[in-house]
């Protein structure tokens, strides 16, 4: 009778291990979502990380962290002494005449053109079409300089696993710290998946402003010391995706980047206001 009951609650044991199985997480479906703010975790639908943006009370500024969880763990930030007034001005100053002559057209006319698509986002053809635009916009101005300069320049359509938009990165190789890189960022991406967004300030403006910024230094004499480079990410608008995936390369190459400066929504002024800082 015992050895009857022990092969019974055997097979019962073996029944019950085969046919229950251990939730995973997918996250396809499912990501892990970071607050900014207060940095507290947690797990939400793309459906409800598509709902942050843009609802009042909703929580803002978020990182998806899904991927790469653990990117800041052992990064390493050089202090730097900030200067207490402009320095450049003797650099700068050269190219203030293109800026009031040139820049006001090339801004309308590439914000112009990233805003006629319905929308931009990564997930989307048309986020597709408009990396591929912008990428062959800055591919244009490489063309058409002299071989020895141009040389030094290349765009890379960056492809990600999770989504099909591309970000856009134009390498500008250094000529004596080459192996130190200066970024200039923005995103591409903008924010609806299936409604109309055609996100002319967040952030058509910042890509034109990354984009008018490497063709005013490319077309003239200007030699950068280290690497720059240009970045339009793709996926900002879920959470930093796109940025996120081109930090982990760097991170896992050993990349030294001294210096990033984001451009985000140049476009935006609530008071009709001509100011700077």
């Amino acid at each position: 009778m015992k050895s009857t009951i022990i092969v019974f609650c055997f097979f019962l044991l073996v029944a019950l291990v085969t046919s229950i199985s251990i939730p995973s997480i997918n996250t396809k479906k499912w990501r892990l979502i970071e607050d900014v703010e207060t940095k507290q975790r947690m797990w939400m639908t793309t459906e409800q990380i598509s709902n942050l943006v843009g609802t009042p009370g909703k929580m803002l500024s978020f990182i998806d962290v899904t991927d790469n969880s653990d990117l800041e763990k052992n990064s390493v930030l050089s202090p730097v002494n900030f200067p207490s007034r402009p320095t450049q001005q003797a650099k700068v100053q050269p190219f203030l005449p293109k800026v009031d002559s040139e820049t006001p057209a090339t801004l309308n006319r590439v914000i112009g053109h990233l805003q006629s698509y319905p929308t931009r986002h990564c997930t989307t053809q048309t986020g597709v079409d408009a990396a591929k635009w912008l990428g062959a916009e800055f591919q244009k101005i490489i063309d058409g300089l002299p071989a020895d300069r141009k040389s030094k320049m290349k765009v890379v359509l960056q492809s990600h696993s999770g989504w099909p938009q591309p970000s856009v990165v134009v390498i500008w190789q250094g000529s004596s710290a080459a192996s130190d890189i200066v970024v200039l960022g923005s995103h591409i991406d903008s924010t609806a998946r299936g409604g109309r967004a055609p996100g002319a300030d967040d952030n058509a403006s910042g890509s034109a402003t990354v984009f008018e910024t490497f063709r005013l230094l490319a077309q003239s004499n200007y030699v950068p010391s280290r690497t720059l480079h240009f970045h339009s990410y793709a996926a900002e608008e879920i959470g930093l995706r796109g940025s996120r995936e081109i930090v982990s390369m760097f991170k896992s190459t050993n990349t030294k980047v001294r210096g990033m400066l984001n451009i985000d929504m140049t476009g935006w002024n609530p008071n009709n206001r001509n100011k700077i800082g």
